[in-house]
């Protein structure tokens, strides 16, 4: 399986984040449910989510804090992951950041049913972090924006 990291290569990131810690380069702090929403471009259009308005209002209520790292420094990406409690977002580089969150939080990935592609990334990632992992499967529309199925992520946040 060519998607699996030894695990002395997260050891090696949680070395890393131990000594930001300790020089208080990170923080630690209370932990927050982050959405992760994308700038806006002309890039990527599989991963701009259709009435995201909509979907942000409901995260708001359950307390969700919205983010964006287009705008963050590396850093502050580390420290966001390090202090989440549950990280919602569309599948790409955004969730690398993944690497950095403490066991036992949740990713869940809005992932765009028409990918070709066999992108475990993030599965293998949590598995691996031991970090519980939710997959929600979107349909798209004519303009190849994802479509939130609410029932079925409610469904989701509800488990965690």
């Amino acid at each position: 399986v060519g998607n699996l990291t030894s695990y002395s290569a997260y050891k090696c990131v949680d070395n890393f984040l131990n000594k930001l810690i300790k020089k208080k380069i990170i923080k630690k702090k209370h932990k927050l449910n982050y959405y992760i929403t994308r700038i806006k471009g002309e890039g990527f259009k599989n991963r701009t989510i259709n009435n995201e308005e909509k979907l942000i209002e409901y995260l708001k209520k359950k307390k969700f804090k919205i983010i964006s790292f287009e705008n963050k420094t590396v850093v502050e990406q580390m420290e966001i992951m390090y202090n989440s409690n549950i990280v919602l977002g569309v599948w790409g580089a955004n969730l690398t950041n993944c690497i950095f969150k403490k066991r036992g939080g949740t990713l869940i990935e809005l992932y765009p049913d028409e990918t070709q592609k066999n992108a475990d990334f993030y599965a293998y990632i949590a598995e691996q972090r031991k970090i519980n992992f939710f997959r929600l499967n979107c349909k798209q529309n004519s303009n190849s924006e994802l479509l939130i199925d609410m029932h079925n992520l409610k469904k989701i946040l509800n488990k965690v």
